[in-house]
């Protein structure tokens, strides 16, 4: 579905035109190897950034959950079935990745499931053959169709296929095994090439099962509230967790996990025909793109608008990224240059 994008169009993967060009960066790696100020190695980076930015990968496309979103379709959080909707929509309307990175973490189901269930299971176990029987029969199955939401997103996630999920990590709280639909998105564990984490939630298993993947979203700022670095590969149980950035480049270059290794020297990962340079812990100091007067420089429509159709047109052979920007749902996480971004921002850069 959609087309393929070329690994011409992925060029901000490449390590070639970027850190070869900026002498700032040299010197602020010269200052962290020599024990210079760290303050220094950021405003030398924050100063190439701002005078050696490309041009946004255009392929990319936020759909947000903003204010108006919320104004028109109900409070937070919504209920399954509007998201199943929202990714019907982006499947109709010919996205080639769909990236979904609000949380789905907990079960969500109208309470009147659980009675409709009981009577389901009293009328199996009655006699069978009466037509009243029969009728209650359908009626309680159209019913639970209709109350079990966690079921018809994973029908529009199933029915999609390129839909792409979060697992959100931290560094603190109890360890526990990766469920095994988590796990099969993950790479051989990566040794140092991959920043340790503790805990994580995932997206319940009935989702978690049918997605195009699982990947984390993790991204730490640094002390001033700035976002300079973000991992591309986790380590957890002791395998490699890419970023959903990472499974989305994969995915839309038609590459299989296989595609992505961890090199050595120099630092960085193969992703198909493409070289990520990274740190040795596959940390990418990504290219930030803001304007000039501060604002983000990707297409962000509104998921109101895509609900209704108004902008279906402009979503064909898109990577499209879902995420939360209502000042409602809380303010933004990070710092890009001057511009306060949202999560799902930070992930659109870091893709780009």
């Amino acid at each position: 579905m959609g087309r393929k994008t070329s690994a011409r169009r992925m060029d901000g993967w490449r390590t070639d035109g970027f850190w070869g060009g900026l002498v700032a960066l040299a010197v602020a790696g010269l200052c962290a190897v020599t024990g210079a100020s760290l303050s220094l190695e950021h405003k030398l980076y924050d100063a190439a950034i701002r005078t050696s930015s490309p041009a946004p990968l255009a392929d990319v496309v936020i759909v947000g959950i903003d204010d108006a979103s919320l104004a028109t379709l109900g409070p937070w959080p919504w209920s399954r079935d509007i998201h199943a909707r929202l990714v019907d929509r982006l499947s109709a309307a010919g996205a080639q990745t769909v990236v979904y990175t609000p949380p789905l973490t907990q079960p969500q189901n109208d309470r009147g499931l659980g009675y409709v269930r009981k009577i389901r299971e009293t009328l199996a176990a009655a006699p069978e053959g009466t037509a009243l029987t029969a009728e209650l029969g359908r009626v309680v199955g159209e019913a639970e169709a209709v109350l079990d939401g966690d079921a018809r997103l994973a029908a529009s996630i199933q029915r999609a296929g390129n839909v792409l999920l979060a697992s959100y990590y931290e560094i603190g709280g109890a360890a526990a095994p990766l469920p095994s639909y988590v796990r099969r998105s993950t790479l051989p564990d990566p040794g140092a090439a991959g920043t340790p984490m503790q805990s994580a939630q995932h997206p319940i298993p009935s989702l978690g099962a049918v997605a195009a993947g699982v990947g984390h979203l993790y991204a730490e700022a640094d002390l001033d509230g700035r976002v300079r670095q973000v991992p591309l590969l986790l380590r957890y149980d002791r395998v490699g967790v890419p970023s959903l950035a990472l499974l989305a480049a994969q995915h839309s270059l038609h590459l299989g996990l296989g595609d992505i290794r961890v090199v050595d020297a120099p630092a960085g990962l193969r992703l198909g025909g493409l070289n990520v340079a990274t740190n040795a812990g596959a940390v990418l100091r990504p290219r930030w793109q803001v304007a000039g007067d501060g604002a983000g420089t990707f297409p962000i429509l509104s998921a109101a608008s895509v609900l209704d159709g108004t902008v279906a047109g402009s979503l064909q052979g898109k990577i499209v990224l879902v995420g939360e920007m209502a000042e409602k749902l809380g303010a933004p996480a990070a710092q890009l240059g001057e511009h306060a971004a949202y999560p799902v921002e930070v992930l659109a850069q870091t893709l780009s």
